[in-house]
């Protein structure tokens, strides 16, 4: 294979680009193929947009939303993980009732993840009257 990758029947590649093998006979005559790989995704998804729907404080919850792309390889049928990649959904919003950090992973159909953090703050402090 070209590159040196070796003497073997078959070869892994990590990279697109341009491969070759040669064969060579029990008498000694070679064939040579090439092939160009230009499907390798390594390209994280893009995450347009992550935001709060309502940020009114009179609401007792609100849903974040996450808006994401992926040009190569397209996002996973369950992308979006709002629970530090702990499970996956297909549901691109969450819900939420208090005020915090929040974390967003979204994965494309071979597993690369981008992520990106929201910290809401449109909950209103409750305070106790006496």
């Amino acid at each position: 294979f070209s590159g040196g990758i070796g003497n073997k029947e078959s070869c892994t590649v990590s990279e697109n680009g341009m491969y070759s093998v040669t064969v060579t006979g029990k008498n000694g005559q070679t064939a040579t193929a090439s092939i160009r790989v230009s499907n390798i995704d390594k390209t994280v998804p893009d995450i347009q947009k992550f935001y709060v729907d309502k940020e009114y404080p009179e609401y007792e919850s609100a849903m974040l939303v996450v808006q994401a792309t992926d040009s190569e390889s397209g996002l996973a049928q369950n992308a979006y993980s709002f629970d530090g990649g702990l499970s996956y959904s297909s549901s691109n919003h969450f819900k939420i009732t208090s005020n915090g950090t929040y974390n967003v992973y979204v994965q494309d159909k071979v597993g690369n993840i981008a992520t990106q953090t929201l910290t809401v703050n449109c909950f209103e402090t409750k305070t106790e009257q006496p």
